[in-house]
């Protein structure tokens, strides 16, 4: 059952608390990554990267 069929699915929006200082062509790295705990719990972390700046979201779904 996916997101279209389920009564369950719904969007998530997920957004650093601070706004990310970056100058113009300064390369933006980032990654997201999800970890499974249980049936009803999910961890998932969102990291932004510059070359002086680094900012680390984690977040807590169930």
């Amino acid at each position: 059952m996916g997101p279209t069929k389920s009564p369950f699915w719904k969007p998530v929006i997920f957004y650093f608390n601070d706004e990310i200082p970056a100058s113009k062509g300064e390369k933006l790295k980032g990654s997201f990554a999800i970890k499974f705990v249980q049936d009803d719990l999910i961890l998932i972390k969102l990291s932004a990267h510059t070359k002086q700046y680094h900012q680390i979201q984690s977040f807590r779904l169930n």
